[in-house]
């Protein structure tokens, strides 16, 4: 037989919880984000000799909510920048990781968004466009994605693009329908 108790549970359901977008990526995620940039470059590294010139990721909504920010924290640690946490643990901004820390080279990204995502996480939007702005303004000698910006900014002038335009043109990394 059924308690009372039992049968209120399957009728109002259980393990509710809350889920804190402002939160995404936690230290724990961020922390295997990490482990998983470091083992694709040095998986890369294996097979093709250099660092990476160009990565690209695709967010999906709900594997963000699975996985709760692993990969957003693997594209920040790519590019050497790293989360900040307030004291509650909500995310409030980025900072960059100093080059001596690294110890490599900040790796151009592109993120491609699905719309879901893009509607759900505006939150992740803003913090990862603070990633690719702060890693992009760190003038060291092999800043892969300053280096790339600077190329197709060069490029484009050379095709008449208006130098301001073409700055900005050249700095976006993020691409969503």
């Amino acid at each position: 037989g059924t308690t009372a108790d039992e049968a209120n549970l399957s009728i109002t359901g259980n393990n509710f919880y809350a889920f804190y977008p402002t939160r995404i990526p936690s230290r724990g995620p961020y922390e295997m984000g990490v482990k998983l940039a470091k083992e694709l470059i040095e998986g890369y590294q294996q097979r093709h000799g250099p660092y990476p010139d160009k990565l690209t990721f695709n967010l999906w909504c709900t594997e963000t909510i699975r996985h709760e920010g692993v990969m957003e924290s693997q594209i920040m640690f790519l590019m050497g920048i790293r989360p900040k946490w307030d004291g509650r643990g909500k995310v409030s901004g980025v900072e960059a990781i100093p080059r001596g820390e690294l110890g490599r080279p900040r790796i151009d990204v592109t993120i491609v968004p699905s719309g879901l995502y893009r509607d759900v996480f505006s939150n992740l939007m803003d913090l990862l466009d603070k990633a690719v702005s702060l890693a992009r303004q760190q003038d060291e000698k092999e800043n892969i994605l300053r280096a790339n910006v600077a190329k197709t900014r060069k490029m484009l002038i050379e095709k008449g693009v208006a130098a301001e335009i073409a700055e900005r043109l050249a700095a976006v990394r993020m691409f969503t329908t």
